[in-house]
């Protein structure tokens, strides 16, 4: 019997509170689950694993390299990867101009756990 391959979850954001809730949601609902800080970190982990991530979960306000230029450089890597830009600002500016690419969808923070995996599902299966 063949082993069905887990989703492989990229997560980038500073926030430490959200990034183990946001793994902690994931993990539980059977995902495999890769976690980041900052984005030179996960560019690092994402140009050598990119064939295995399903999905890239990005906060978009993050010191140092913010969250529009870690997209741009993802982009630059898979221009197919498929995002989940995650904010607890409304919709800006910047935000609709980076929903212009495809397979790419925003989620407002705060996290509910039924809305992230549903919108999850979407993006994995869609």
């Amino acid at each position: 019997m063949a082993i069905e391959k887990k989703p492989h979850i990229l997560i980038i954001d500073d926030e430490e509170i959200i990034r183990d809730l946001v793994v902690d949601i994931l993990e539980e609902s059977r995902y495999e689950v890769s976690d980041f800080s900052s984005g030179e970190e996960a560019l690092k982990y994402f140009r050598l694993n990119s064939e295995e991530i399903d999905l890239v979960l990005l906060d978009i306000i993050m010191p140092e390299m913010g969250g529009s230029e870690v997209f741009a450089k993802l982009r630059e890597i898979d221009p197919d990867v498929k995002v989940i830009l995650l904010s607890g600002y409304s919709r800006n500016v910047e935000i609709e101009t980076l929903l212009t690419w495809k397979n790419t969808e925003f989620f407002q923070k705060p996290i509910s756990v039924k809305g992230l995996l549903d919108m999850v599902k979407e993006q994995l299966y869609s």
